[in-house]
């Protein structure tokens, strides 16, 4: 009876909006969406070495990732508790589906789970310094005047070559993890802000990273950081 009590109040849960607190940030931040092995974590890496080259730099100093570890340790550090494999897919369930996860798998409730991340990434946004890795950023972020937002695409022949080699698993089975996951992510997208994850709207440039390597899109970064940093804080 807890959990069904757990789950009528999640149901009834909303995620509140969240006012803007634009005029207090002054560092940029990144959001990136992905195609399913388009390469969005080389890419934070590969920037994050960029940054850490020029440590000495007050500029360079002090990003980090936000991410499937850090969503985890979030997780955690709030008793909360989803499946790994939801985590990395950025899957979201119907709420029948979330009832029985709750019951018979003792998930935390997804909606309770989304406004506990979504707000964490939002916190991290108006801080600055950090490098948001899907779970919709850009459009949690959108109104943040110091957000880069960037979409990274591939062929899906080459994203299925490159997550054969991440999985270290046949052909076949890449083909239907990066199926699987593009789906997941766009029904996130959809489902929780409403909108087309491919719309090109959504962000400030979209790299093909398989004719762009990742290393040159980490350099373009770098300056657009900068670029953005130096730009007057608008005021919402």
């Amino acid at each position: 009876m807890d959990k069904v009590s757990a789950l009528i109040q999640a149901l009834a849960y909303s995620v509140p909006p969240v006012e803007s607190e634009s005029s207090n940030q002054s560092w940029p931040f990144i959001t990136i969406s992905r195609q399913a092995g388009a390469g969005g974590y080389t890419l934070a890496k590969a920037l994050m070495h960029e940054l850490e080259q020029k440590a000495d730099d007050p500029f360079c100093s002090g990003w980090s990732i936000f991410g499937v570890t850090m969503c985890r340790q979030l997780l955690e550090k709030h008793h909360l508790h989803l499946s790994q494999e939801t985590l990395r897919k950025e899957d979201y369930h119907s709420q029948l589906e979330d009832l029985g996860y709750q019951i018979f798998a003792s998930h935390s409730s997804q909606e309770y789970v989304f406004h506990r991340i979504s707000t964490e990434i939002r916190t991290a946004a108006i801080r600055g310094k950090v490098i948001i890795i899907g779970r919709g950023g850009s459009c949690l972020t959108g109104d943040l005047p110091n957000g880069i937002h960037v979409r990274l695409v591939a062929s899906l022949d080459a994203r299925v070559h490159r997550m054969q080699e991440l999985q270290k698993c046949p052909e076949a089975k890449a083909r239907q993890i990066v199926h699987e996951r593009d789906a997941a992510r766009s029904r996130y997208v959809h489902d929780r802000f409403g909108r087309d994850i491919d719309d090109p709207t959504l962000y400030d440039v979209i790299w093909n990273t398989e004719r762009v390597a990742i290393p040159d899109v980490a350099q373009q970064l770098m300056a657009m950081i900068r670029s953005r940093a130096a730009r007057p804080v608008l005021q919402v």
